[in-house]
């Protein structure tokens, strides 16, 4: 009697177990059954998208090569131009545009004769500065020049504090005045050293000369300086150069 009811326990436990077994497989076919339903779905929206981009690229060709088969050719363009031109008549005249007289070259100052004598004029001042040779230097000046003794006296007393190294001057124009004068502008470079502190300096003027023909050779007559290009800040060197 005691085996028999172990034997019906073993019974109850086995079916049990065999019908735990059974509910996980029911589980795990519903599981694969969702998943390849999903993959499905995914697979047919997919496709579908692709369909409508190739739809839309093929849509929008055939507007561009619609586009293209409506624009006239450069050609055809040019031909219906000359043809909506009106033809000339045989009674019309052509006539010839009035023919300007060509304006006569103008006189640079480069083409001054009387350049050549001024820059001789202002290469004397240079080699005077630079030898500190004040009679080649005022030879260079008329002796109607406005206040020509004070010029010398403040000339030499510059050479004692500064020596001119180097000094160039450029002819940037030239004017005819009268029959006897010619104006110059003139722009001047000049590098000079400090005597005693042995410091060198840049400095750049602009000046006007009158050069006036004393005789038969043309000497400066008066000199002006633009103020505002005055500002040296070297004391005893202001208007020293010319």
């Amino acid at each position: 009697m005691e085996q028999t009811t172990e034997d019906n326990k073993n019974l109850h436990a086995e079916g049990t177990t065999s019908g735990d077994e059974k509910a996980e497989s029911l589980k795990m076919v519903e599981v694969v059954n969702l998943l390849q339903g999903n993959l499905v779905r995914t697979t047919r929206l997919m496709w579908g998208q692709y369909f409508f981009i190739g739809a839309l690229l093929a849509f929008l060709f055939i507007i561009y090569f619609s586009l293209l088969s409506k624009i006239p050719s450069a050609s055809n363009v040019a031909a219906l131009d000359q043809k909506s031109l009106p033809k000339p008549s045989h009674t019309s005249m052509i006539t010839s545009a009035p023919q300007v007289p060509q304006p006569e070259p103008a006189v640079r100052s480069t083409d001054i004769p009387e350049r050549k004598e001024v820059q001789s004029i202002l290469d004397q001042v240079r080699k005077a500065q630079l030898a500190k040779d004040i009679n080649l230097f005022l030879q260079a000046y008329s002796p109607t020049y406005p206040n020509l003794a004070e010029k010398k006296e403040g000339l030499l007393k510059s050479w004692q504090k500064y020596n001119y190294l180097d000094m160039n001057f450029i002819i940037e124009n030239i004017q005819k005045k009268n029959a006897h004068t010619f104006v110059a502008e003139v722009a001047c470079d000049i590098t000079f050293e400090d005597i005693h502190s042995k410091k060198r300096s840049n400095l750049m003027k602009d000046y006007v000369i009158n050069l006036s023909n004393v005789s038969g050779k043309r000497l400066i007559q008066e000199v002006t300086q633009d103020k505002k290009k005055d500002e040296s800040g070297v004391p005893g060197l202001k208007g020293k150069m010319l």
